[in-house]
């Protein structure tokens, strides 16, 4: 993986507790790499896009998500138990304080069927909103969707008018497109300074 120092530099830079990454590529027989990226410092828990059938010889391992967490922080975390290969989560209690749940997710991309996006958006919000009841849930990774907000506006699709709605109906926002964040508001950039949208991002409840 050759993003794989640019990450070390960042989580060393910025002292991060808690990352979530989307599109790793891995394969369940190739997952432990993740683990020794910084071993001394960090777990990971995560699943693969072969999750439900690692046997396969030939399989498109363009998925898979993961959630690092800082071994400071281990003794207080729980992984979830979610039944998608695009979504993996955990739970940190920390002493005499509400649960806080991190969800890692990567969604059907345009060229899947739309009925898959739905599918898979459903199930993830049915996901949040049984966590939700327990504890501040953030969902972080690529919806690949677009997601508007007071900094960042677009002419809405299927997809966007769907998610709007679904966020809307669980009192949730997009966290780095409200007036407060800080921060790039376009956080997918294609190649050769072609068109760059915000549809790569996170809520919160």
């Amino acid at each position: 993986m050759s993003a794989v120092p640019y990450l070390l530099e960042f989580l060393n830079d910025n002292k991060i507790d808690i990352i979530c990454l989307s599109e790793h590529w891995l394969r369940k027989s190739q997952f432990h790499f993740l683990n020794s990226i910084d071993k001394q410092n960090y777990l990971v828990f995560g699943k693969c896009a072969d999750e439900h059938c690692p046997e396969k010889y030939s399989y498109s391992a363009r998925g898979g998500v993961a959630i690092m967490v800082s071994k400071t922080l281990s003794p207080y975390v729980t992984e979830l138990v979610i039944d998608s290969n695009r979504i993996c989560g955990i739970e940190l209690k920390l002493p005499n304080l509400p649960s806080i749940f991190f969800l890692s997710i990567y969604l059907p991309a345009i060229t899947q069927p739309n009925e898959a996006f739905v599918n898979e958006l459903e199930y993830l919000m049915d996901t949040y909103k049984s966590y939700s009841n327990h504890g501040t849930v953030y969902i972080l990774g690529d919806f690949n969707c677009k997601i508007g907000g007071p900094r960042y506006s677009f002419t809405q699709d299927r997809r966007s008018q769907l998610l709007e709605s679904l966020l809307i109906d669980n009192n949730s926002i997009s966290l780095h497109v409200q007036d407060f964040a800080k921060g790039p508001v376009c956080t997918f950039q294609s190649y050769e300074d072609g068109p760059k949208t915000g549809n790569r991002s996170h809520s919160h409840k």
